[in-house]
């Protein structure tokens, strides 16, 4: 139901202007549809457990962290762990393709990370974007370097 006021402020306006608040609110709309949504492409919505190695402790630990990936697409991933993940990370990411099950691993840069609860637990979501191996090798010359810290 619209508010009686703002039936009067539209009845004031012309066609051409009426356009113009139908188009901002379709854009509104698409907006608080998508959320944080920064991704474009055709994504794959299906909850996927796979695993990851931070790029910059490989080094000096050889550990996978569990991820718990919302959606994928040949873009990039977002995803949830319990790790220590910031942006600006490369991350090496592993889980079963959900269309033919076969094991895929990518890499990722970090361009979002945020603390969330769900279900009283913290989790680190993750908006990352899929980056080739050249670029990965670049940051470890840049690990190497220790100037990795100053890309982000």
């Amino acid at each position: 139901m619209i508010d009686p006021i703002l039936k009067k402020i539209l009845s004031k306006l012309s066609h051409e202007e009426l356009l113009d608040v139908q188009d901002y609110i379709t854009s509104f709309l698409k907006e608080q549809r998508n959320g944080d949504d920064h991704r474009g492409g055709d994504r794959i919505k299906a909850p996927i457990v796979g695993s990851c190695m931070i790029i910059r402790e490989r080094e000096f630990f050889h550990k996978e962290y569990k991820i718990y990936i919302s959606d994928i697409s040949s873009q990039g991933v977002k995803f949830r762990s319990t790790a220590t993940i910031i942006k600006g990370d490369f991350l090496q990411i592993f889980f079963r393709s959900p269309l033919k099950g076969n094991m895929k691993d990518s890499y990722v840069e970090v361009l979002r990370a945020r603390q969330v609860e769900v279900k009283g637990k913290k989790f680190v979501e993750v908006g990352a974007k899929s980056v080739d191996y050249q670029e990965v090798q670049e940051y470890f010359k840049a690990l190497a370097k220790g100037i990795a810290s100053k890309r982000c």
